[in-house]
Parts: C-alpha cells; sequence; structure tokens
C-alpha cells in the first residue's frame, strides 16, 4: 500500500501541477502568436513602392548592350597593302552597323544606319588627333525607341598615343548620341577612376548633350 500524502505534500504537488499548466499555456499562445505572424508575412508580402518600380523598369530601359569591334565579328570590307589602311564592317544592333575604320594609324567609327546611310563620328577630330585605337568592344544603350525610330548612345574606348616621345598612352571614351536624324559624338570622357558612373551618366544624356566641337 503507497504511504499517505501529508497535507504539506498535497499543496506542494498542486502548485507544482499550476505552475506547469500555465507554463504549457504560455508556450501554446507564444507558439500560435509566432505561426500568426509568420502566416501574415507569408501570404501579404510587402508591395513595392510604385516609385521604385518606375526606377527598376527605367534601369532596364537603359542596360546595356555589347557587340564586338574585332574580328571574327567583322568582316574586312577594304585593305590596303601600302600603309596599313583598313575598313571593317561590323555588327551593331536594331539594324545599325558600324564601319571601323583605320587610316595613318589613327581609328574611327562610321555609323551606319537601317536605311544605309553613313555618319562619320571623325574621333581623330573630336577625341584625339594622334596615333590612336580602339577597345575590342561598342557598348549600346536604348534610350527612347518610337515609330520615327530608336535613339541610343554608343561608347567606344578610344586609346591614344600623344606624346610621340614616350610609350605612354592616354585613354578616352567617345560616347555618341545616335537618332534617325542625327549622329554625333557628345562627350569626350578621359579616363579616370570613376568611368564607368561617368560612361553610364554620358550615355543617359546623351540626347540632352550638344555635339562636341571639332579640335
Amino acid at each position: 500500500m503507497a504511504p499517505q500524502r501529508t497535507q504539506r505534500e498535497v499543496r506542494k504537488l498542486k502548485r507544482r501541477q499550476t505552475r506547469i499548466g500555465l507554463g504549457m499555456r504560455v508556450s501554446r499562445w507564444s507558439l500560435l502568436a509566432c505561426l500568426g505572424i509568420c502566416c501574415t508575412q507569408q501570404s501579404h508580402p510587402q508591395a513595392t513602392p510604385p516609385a521604385a518600380r518606375s526606377a527598376q523598369t527605367a534601369e532596364r530601359s537603359l542596360s546595356t548592350l555589347v557587340t564586338s569591334l574585332i574580328a571574327p565579328a567583322c568582316v574586312v570590307l577594304d585593305m590596303q597593302t601600302e600603309g596599313g589602311n583598313s575598313i571593317q564592317r561590323c555588327p551593331g544592333i536594331l539594324g545599325y552597323q558600324l564601319l571601323v575604320l583605320d587610316s595613318d594609324s589613327r581609328m574611327s567609327i562610321t555609323v551606319v544606319d537601317p536605311k544605309g546611310r553613313q555618319w562619320p563620328l571623325a574621333y581623330d577630330q573630336v577625341i584625339t588627333p594622334y596615333f590612336s585605337s580602339l577597345g575590342p568592344q561598342a557598348e549600346w544603350r536604348v534610350l527612347q525607341s518610337d515609330a520615327g525610330g530608336p535613339s541610343m548612345a554608343l561608347a567606344v574606348k578610344v586609346t591614344a598615343n600623344e606624346d610621340p616621345e614616350s610609350q605612354a598612352v592616354t585613354i578616352y571614351w567617345a560616347v555618341a548620341r545616335i537618332s534617325p536624324s542625327d549622329v554625333c559624338v557628345t562627350d569626350r570622357i578621359r579616363s579616370g577612376p570613376d568611368d564607368a558612373q561617368r560612361i553610364a551618366a554620358a550615355m543617359a544624356a546623351a540626347n540632352s548633350h550638344p555635339c562636341v566641337p571639332t579640335m
């Protein structure tokens, strides 16, 4: 036969059971509250503000496309045996093509629009008159597109040897505006630590920038 509990032991046991019951109820309510918050967050994701959506859309519309300025993407149209002058046709975007010109060790680009019209950018007159070479790719950015045709910005790296007495070079970025009725270089950017930001800003504003004057 089990020994009888004293009244004091019975009171202790009841207090212990009460504490355990309260603890279980608190834990149960805490769990339910947590589940409620989690379900609310999953069922009602935070909406993106309209201003943020507009900024994201603008950023996507200003994404940069890249085309090659070297073989095998480019095709040689003319090559002179004496002097090494050459013309290459390189791919562009939206029906545009680029002619890469090398004349007397000075390189430039002529834009060919979808109608076959040629628009010389004349880097030797607006970027550098010295011996120069072009980077391996062209960067394009579509700024606007309507019934009249696309308006774009084009950026090309130009490396110039401006000191004939040394091998030192100066790097420029030539940013041009390309539209159905107007094509010209709008910015001559000398290379620096913040190239990416300055090039992106110049390309985004190419429609509003004036043409760079000849040297």
